[in-house]
């Protein structure tokens, strides 16, 4: 007998009787499933697959496609807060809020200039700086502050988080304005205490009222100056965005604060 035919026939003598595990079973392993990594790069999914397995999620990454669209929702988003914070700030420092503009416009600077004259202090109401509240929207000047802010397509994320954050200043000044029409609606005077008006008179209410007033107007100038930068850096965007035969136009956003209003 050939070695060979020996070793085999001792070999399936053992498996007989159970002493050795037979030669076609071979060791299992335990075989871990691939780790499938999904891409995302348009109508349809693409996926490769890798040989090591380590309980790993998906791992998705955008495509350019998905980041325009993220980038134009937040545009979105923030346009219609400036759209919103502009209205605010627009009723509450310049215009009076009638409703909705059915009545004749009529403007806080006006109403405050006639309480300041009520209460006897010298001057007008542009002695104490206030000259700021004076905002007519389209009012031909070279510096209009937020009457002339516009919003463009396309408009860069960082300019309209600028902006938001200048209108949000702005905010913070209506406070300011109504403890000015408190200080002169106390400080109201009679034909004849007018008549009679001596500087002593007044000099209590005067320093009141500056103490608010010149303060808040040195920093509306502020806000207006920053305002009136951005306004020509969003008009600059524009340009650059637009092509031969095509320029933005752009939109007041007092149009887009109130939208029933006549153009």
């Amino acid at each position: 007998m050939k070695p060979g035919r020996g070793r085999r026939l001792f070999r399936k003598i053992l498996e007989f009787f159970h002493f050795t595990p037979p030669a076609s079973i071979k060791r299992q392993t335990t075989k871990k499933p691939p780790c499938y990594t999904f891409r995302v790069v348009g109508p349809k999914d693409h996926y490769t697959t890798t040989t090591d397995y380590d309980d790993c999620p998906p791992q998705y990454t955008c495509s350019s496609e998905d980041e325009k669209s993220a980038e134009e929702s937040l545009r979105i988003e923030l346009q219609s807060e400036i759209v919103q914070l502009w209205r605010r700030v627009w009723l509450g420092l310049y215009e009076v809020d009638d409703g909705d503009g059915i009545y004749e416009r009529r403007h806080h600077y006006d109403r405050l200039e006639a309480l300041y004259l009520g209460a006897g202090l010298p001057g007008k109401l542009s002695t104490a700086g206030l000259d700021v509240l004076r905002r007519w929207f389209l009012w031909i000047s070279p510096r209009n502050g937020m009457a002339a802010l516009r919003l463009f397509d396309n408009m860069s994320i960082p300019t309209l988080q600028s902006i938001i954050e200048v209108l949000n200043a702005y905010e913070g000044e209506i406070p300011h304005l109504l403890q000015l029409y408190s200080i002169l609606g106390k400080a109201q005077l009679g034909l004849t205490q007018l008549l009679a008006l001596k500087n002593d008179d007044i000099a209590e209410t005067k320093k009141r009222f500056l103490a608010i007033a010149k303060p808040m107007a040195r920093r509306l100038e502020k806000y207006d100056i920053r305002v009136d930068v951005l306004t020509m850096k969003s008009f600059d965007e524009a340009m650059a965005l637009g092509h031969e035969g095509f320029r933005q136009k752009g939109q007041h956003v007092y149009y887009k604060a109130f939208p029933n209003r006549r153009r």
